[in-house]
């Protein structure tokens, strides 16, 4: 019902789409979590957060996306967010969830 209405909703700021991301990864959700994810970034008009970072990574952990966890790394250090201690756990918790510590 969430997801509904976060559709309907015509404006939509960084608060709503972490929410969104987070509420779909705490319910398992992953693929749709993901989804937002991408949509967050195709709509252009709202530029993701260490918090949007941080949320997703559980998603990729649960999908065992390592190649999509790189590009969140990426994108990470892109926007500089690398050091910043909630994403370095995630980051943690993804590579080592998909056997990768060398890569970290």
């Amino acid at each position: 019902m969430a997801r509904k209405v976060f559709d309907k909703m015509s404006i939509r700021d960084i608060v709503l789409w972490n929410s969104m991301i987070s509420g779909l990864v705490r319910n398992c959700c992953f693929d749709d979590a993901v989804w937002v994810l991408g949509d967050m970034l195709k709509d252009g008009g709202i530029q993701l957060d260490s918090t949007t970072v941080a949320a997703v990574l559980p998603a990729l952990v649960g999908l065992q996306e390592l190649i999509l966890g790189m590009e969140v790394q990426c994108l990470a250090l892109k926007l500089e967010f690398h050091s910043y201690l909630h994403v370095l756990t995630g980051l943690i918790f993804l590579y080592s969830k998909c056997g990768e510590m060398t890569r970290l």
